[in-house]
């Protein structure tokens, strides 16, 4: 029995690496076989493009990103995806595809298209079985982030913003065109209340 592929997307304070580990944590105590990945990332060959990003993602045009995204992509969905997915094993995704999409094709449909002809060229027809889509009003998510910054965390929000607000449009966007594995979360509430919406969409496709 093949498992299932499950992707948490958001803009940045959405609240998905809580959430991941909260999923995390529920399907180890119910002994769901699964492993959790992140993108850009995953593998190491992928971790050096996530670091590459990272020192200069500002500097390169939507595509140049997205064609780094997508060499990614290929090893982590080669090397860790698909192999656990064959053998049974869900695997749960901070971020995916629908990633690229969204910063990098906001709503716009022609470079949505383009972008998704990219993704299936090189990666090929694999998309999530389901995307749960955290959603938050764009402040409640600078607000977090603010927090997080005061933590010690790094965070550009004037090279960010324009990039944040973009993004949101675009998952918008993708779950309007694809509503048979697109899940909107509201995300604007406790941890606890998103925690158990995703619960509720996952218990009979995981558990």
């Amino acid at each position: 029995m093949r498992g299932s592929f499950i992707v948490l997307e958001g803009i940045d304070g959405s609240g998905k690496t809580t959430q991941m580990d909260l999923v995390h944590k529920w399907l180890n105590a119910e002994n769901v076989p699964h492993v959790v990945t992140r993108e850009p990332g995953g593998v190491t060959s992928a971790d050096a493009v996530r670091l590459l990003l990272a020192q200069s993602g500002n500097s390169w045009s939507p595509m140049g990103q997205a064609l780094l995204l997508n060499a990614a992509r290929v090893e982590h969905t080669l090397t860790l995806i698909e192999p656990n997915l064959s053998c049974g094993t869900h695997v749960l995704s901070d971020r995916y595809v629908d990633s690229t999409l969204a910063y990098q094709g906001g709503d716009d449909e022609a470079m949505v298209n383009k972008l998704l002809a990219l993704h299936t060229l090189v990666v090929g027809p694999r998309l999530p079985d389901v995307s749960l889509w955290l959603d938050i009003d764009f402040e409640v998510g600078q607000e977090r982030l603010r927090r997080r910054v005061k933590q010690g965390e790094v965070h550009d929000f004037e090279k960010k913003h324009a990039l944040q607000e973009k993004a949101r449009k675009g998952y918008a966007y993708l779950s309007k065109r694809f509503p048979e594995r697109f899940i909107r979360v509201d995300a604007g509430g406790t941890k606890k209340e998103t925690f158990e919406c995703i619960q509720r969409h996952l218990r009979d496709r995981i558990t």
